[in-house]
């Protein structure tokens, strides 16, 4: 009996340690594993922040731009008349409500309004607003504290100096800057947690937020330390960990937060997403964790399904690290196509990077940019990867149901393809056929008027697109069509800047014109009184 014992006894102890060992080796790949997505969660809310700051200096840059240009064509007699169509000039931006142009003493010379008749007596003058202020100690561009109209636009009002030599600002101009179209693009930034975007003020108030109510009580966010923290100067960039910057929101919900700083404005950009849900893959490999544990105590029955499940929880994790570093990479595709696009890329070097970026992403043998041809019957394949040579530049598909592209264009939202061989939406155009193509994924790029065309992926094996794979792709469609505007807007600044320049000359031409005249005047006033 007592040799039994000793038997049964030492096969509990091989077991008990087999179950530890087992334990021991899964800790090793799980600590690490954790704080891998711990970080990647960080990465991510830094990524929403950085790109939330993007959004806004860009808005804001482009706007101060603007406005400067207009003051670089001033008359240095700043009570010049040719002062008061320039001033009018600057409303041609859409984002300007009004705009002024005052002398050192703050007193208004010129005034232009959108929607209000100006009136030659009416000019004030501002030399106590913030703005005059600011500009002319400083020698620097300047924003206003954001308020809202009675119909809840937000407005700010931004300066920048009047100057002929410089360092010494001589007037300012400013202008009611309409902001809603900032707040709006910011609203679309979310993450797949749920997470969202807001902004304050550098007083803490609330200037946009996912509820507009709360912005219209001013609601204060000075008591949320990370807002406190990036207001007092502390810190430029902070995101939430478990214990740091995690608080519960109106809603009574626990979220992590992400913060930084806009240095056009000092507004602070908030990222906040669930706990709950961004944690769940993390809190599911710890419980997951813990019935290892269990599981390895228990190793005398059940080894081997324990090890069965410890390598498929392992499988699992691994994949969701993949698709993470997958998330992360396209995030960071977004951004450095972004970038490029601020760095006034030329469009053709940009949808040549845009496919490049797209076939290294989501691992396509084929991607396209169709251009709509200006008859709207055919698409020209302007930009490509993976097709044959002498076909990009060159190859056309026809609209409509006769291609992928065409079929697109008419839902006006994304297509996926699972596989041609099966599809009865639309035809399968040659170029596709040539190539062997079975599955593919197409989306808009916008134009100005009318669509740009088409971004496709396509690959020759079967395969499924995900949801992820389509923003992504669209976010790429998207800044493709931004880069669009962009250059469309730069175009209509130097024809206005051009047709000013046109005004200058004919002004200059005019006054000579009259020197010559008063000369020959006299000339002959001089003969009539010699015969008299």
């Amino acid at each position: 009996m007592g040799y039994f014992s000793r038997i049964n006894f030492n096969s509990t102890v091989i077991y008990l340690f087999a179950g530890l060992f087992i334990v021991l080796i899964n800790l090793v790949w799980l600590v690490p594993t954790i704080g891998t997505m711990r970080h990647q969660i960080s990465e991510n809310e830094i990524e929403i922040v950085k790109r939330s700051q993007s959004e806004v200096n860009s808005f804001l840059s482009s706007q101060i731009a603007d406005l400067a240009t207009s003051a670089l064509f001033l008359n240095s007699d700043l009570g010049h008349p040719n002062n008061k169509g320039i001033v009018e000039k600057t409303l041609n931006n859409p984002y300007f409500n009004k705009a002024s142009l005052l002398d050192k003493h703050g007193q208004e010379l010129f005034r232009a309004d959108r929607f209000t008749t100006v009136l030659e007596g009416t000019m004030e003058r501002l030399n106590e607003r913030q703005e005059f202020v600011a500009v002319m100690a400083s020698g620097l561009p300047f924003f206003s504290n954001v308020r809202f109209t009675d119909t809840l636009e937000p407005l700010t009002v931004v300066a920048v100096p009047v100057s002929f030599v410089r360092g010494d600002v001589v007037g300012v101009l400013i202008a009611e800057l309409n902001i809603r179209a900032l707040f709006s693009s910011l609203d679309s930034i979310r993450s797949v947690s749920g997470g969202y975007v807001y902004v304050v003020d550098k007083k803490g108030n609330l200037i946009s937020h996912r509820d507009p109510s709360l912005v219209l009580k001013q609601t204060n966010r000075v008591s949320l330390p990370i807002v406190a923290d990036i207001l007092a100067g502390t810190e430029e960039l902070v995101v939430a960990d478990d214990d740091t910057y995690t608080y519960e929101n109106e809603r009574n919900e626990t979220v992590l937060a992400a913060s930084g700083v806009i240095d056009e404005t000092d507004w602070v950009v908030v990222f906040e997403e669930p706990k709950d849900v961004v944690m769940a893959p993390i809190r599911k490999i710890e419980i997951f964790a813990l019935i290892i544990i269990v599981l390895g105590l228990l190793i005398l029955i059940v080894l081997k399904r324990v090890n069965t499940s410890i390598l498929n929880s392992k499988k699992a994790v691994e994949i969701a690290l993949v698709r993470a570093k997958q998330l992360a990479e396209e995030q960071s595709i977004v951004a450095a196509l972004g970038q490029k696009v601020l760095d006034n890329i030329s469009i053709d070097d940009l949808v040549k990077e845009v496919v490049t970026a797209v076939s290294h992403a989501l691992g396509t043998e084929y991607v396209k940019v169709l251009e709509l041809m200006p008859d709207g019957k055919q698409f020209l394949l302007r930009a490509g990867v993976g097709w044959k040579e002498g076909y990009v530049g060159h190859a056309t598909v026809g609209t409509g149901v006769e291609s992928q592209a065409g079929f697109t264009l008419s839902v006006k939202k994304p297509v996926v393809v699972e596989d041609v061989r099966t599809e009865i939406r639309f035809n399968s155009p040659p170029l596709l056929m040539e190539h062997g193509v079975i599955s593919g994924l197409s989306v808009i790029i916008q134009g100005h008027e009318r669509p740009f065309g088409v971004l496709g992926a396509h690959t020759a094996r079967k395969r499924t697109f995900t949801e992820e794979d389509i923003n992504f792709i669209q976010s790429i469609a998207n800044i493709v069509s931004e880069a669009m505007d962009k250059r469309r807007n730069e175009q209509l600044i130097a024809e206005h800047l051009q047709e000013v320049e046109k005004m200058n000359t004919l002004m200059i031409g005019r006054e000579l014109k009259m020197i010559e005249l008063k000369q020959r005047i006299k000339v002959l006033e001089g003969k009539a009184e010699n015969e008299a």
